[in-house]
């Protein structure tokens, strides 16, 4: 009965230390060249991220829709495209893995073109995140950025 408490007991710690471990990518990341602030949440067992700020909120004078809130222009879905920026979901489905110590099998979509592609997170430490957005799911063919934690 002893062995058997103490099992369970030291199955609850690793639980709960990866659940610890999984939530260190939740809260208000600067996306690179400081030009949005993503805030990232859990949502079950997986996480997601919305755009609650633009360093630039508005479109310029000389743009066609000069002074007014940015919207999603370069969505392939014509009836998205009115869909302001802040407060748009651009992370979701990212779920957690212990055993690759990231963030996985997510998606991440780009706004400026319009275009969504597979998305892996890696904790470098707690002020920096490295984003891995790729054509293909094993990230073979993409692209990194740095994300800096708001506030660091």
């Amino acid at each position: 009965m002893r062995k058997l408490m103490i099992t369970m007991l030291i199955v609850l710690m690793f639980s709960i230390l990866l659940a610890v471990e999984a939530d260190l990518i939740v809260g208000k990341w600067y996306t690179e060249n400081n030009s949005s602030i993503v805030e990232i949440i859990p949502r079950g067992d997986t996480f997601y991220g919305k755009i609650i700020e633009l360093k630039e909120p508005n479109y310029s004078a000389d743009h066609e829709y000069a002074n007014q809130e940015k919207m999603d222009l370069e969505n392939p879905e014509e009836a998205l495209r009115s869909r302001k920026l802040v407060g748009l979901e651009i992370l979701s489905g990212l779920s957690f893995s212990a055993k690759k110590a990231s963030w996985i099998k997510g998606r991440i979509y780009d706004p400026e073109s319009g275009k969504t592609y597979y998305c892996k997170i890696i904790y470098e430490n707690d002020d920096e995140l490295t984003i891995r957005g790729s054509l293909d799911k094993w990230g073979l063919a993409g692209r990194s950025s740095i994300w800096r934690r708001v506030g660091k």
